[in-house]
């Protein structure tokens, strides 16, 4: 048993990879004539073409979304068991996996009300985790979740008073890509352990 125990840690992270690159290969194939930086999850996994004709990579764009939520909601998890206190620690939870819940439900009709609360769970599991590191004295790795968290606000302010439309699509990926990063720094760089895990599972 100790030797999956210690693959625990990195099953999220192989998951983010596998639905990275899921999520590119689709968008190279998608067949509609929408710039690179204006292509989202939600096209990939819409039904239609903006043409009205099918979409052939909806099905392995809407694999790649579960993947990736799924793994992004492990990765929660996991972090928030560094957490010393249990309000802490549910708000990373809670807030965390939420996010990764309404997220995957931003491939149904219901997009924009999705969105909007994924965003707030998910901006709220982004500052729990900064306060955490900060009170761990973690600094750098505070210091770099705040620049993701302003990434954030810029491609949100960019989204909804829809300024800017290519600026948005390319700031949205980058955002996205940097708190992906930063969220696999902080779980790798706080040395998850199992047994600290599953105490915290026990006393919370």
């Amino acid at each position: 048993m100790g030797w999956q125990r210690k693959l625990i840690p990195y099953l999220p992270i192989a998951g983010l990879i596998l639905s990275m690159g899921l999520l590119v290969f689709a968008s190279c194939h998608y067949a509609a004539s929408v710039p690179w930086s204006r292509v989202t999850v939600s096209l990939l996994c819409a039904a239609e073409l903006p043409s009205g004709e099918p979409n052939a990579v909806r099905s392995l764009a809407i694999a790649a979304l579960l993947l990736l939520c799924l793994s992004m909601a492990m990765l929660f998890e996991l972090i928030s068991r560094q957490a010393e206190k249990r309000g802490l620690r549910k708000t990373i939870q809670i807030a965390g996996i939420g996010s990764m819940v309404y997220a995957l439900l931003t491939a149904s009709p219901m997009h924009d009300l999705m969105v909007n609360i994924a965003l707030v769970f998910f901006v709220i599991a982004l500052i729990a985790i900064v306060y955490m590191l900060v009170s761990m004295r973690r600094y750098t790795l505070a210091t770099l979740g705040i620049g993701c968290i302003a990434l954030k606000a810029i491609s949100a302010s960019l989204y909804y008073t829809d300024n800017y439309p290519e600026a948005w699509g390319a700031m949205q990926k980058l955002s996205f890509l940097a708190t992906l990063c930063w969220l696999v720094g902080v779980h790798l760089g706080l040395g998850w352990n199992a047994g600290k895990g599953a105490q915290s599972i026990r006393s919370g």
